[in-house]
C-alpha cells in the first residue's frame, strides 16, 4: 500500500505538471537543514553528483523560506476561511483545480 503524498513536492508530483526535476528537488528537500548546514558532511555520501551541484541553490532556498514570525496589523490579516480561499486561488492558477482538492486543511 503506498503512502500519501504529504507536502508541496507531493501536491507537485500528483498534479502532472510539466515541471523541471530542479522544482521537484527543492519542495523535497526544502527542511532537510542538515544536509546544507555549513561544515556538515552527514548525509552526503548518499548524494548523486547531481545532488550535491544542486545544495547551493538548496541552501539559498532554504534562507528565504525560513518561517519567520511578524506581527500582521488587524486589518491585513485574513481569517482561516479567507486563507483557504486565496491559497486555494493560487493552487488552482499555478497547479490545477485537480491538486486543490488534494489539500486537506
Amino acid at each position: 500500500m503506498s503512502r500519501p503524498r504529504k507536502g508541496i513536492a507531493g501536491l507537485l508530483l500528483i498534479s502532472l505538471l510539466p515541471l523541471p526535476v530542479l522544482i521537484f528537488s527543492i519542495a523535497r528537500n526544502q527542511k532537510f537543514y542538515v544536509l546544507t548546514k555549513p561544515g556538515s558532511i552527514a548525509y552526503r555520501h548518499l548524494l548523486s553528483p547531481e545532488d550535491e551541484a544542486l545544495l547551493p541553490l538548496l541552501a539559498s532556498f532554504q534562507k528565504l523560506s525560513t518561517y519567520r514570525r511578524v506581527t500582521v496589523p488587524e486589518h491585513l490579516a485574513l481569517a482561516p476561511e479567507e486563507q483557504r480561499k486565496y491559497y486555494g486561488g493560487l493552487i488552482e492558477k499555478f497547479i490545477g483545480k485537480e491538486a486543490r482538492s488534494l489539500l486537506n486543511w
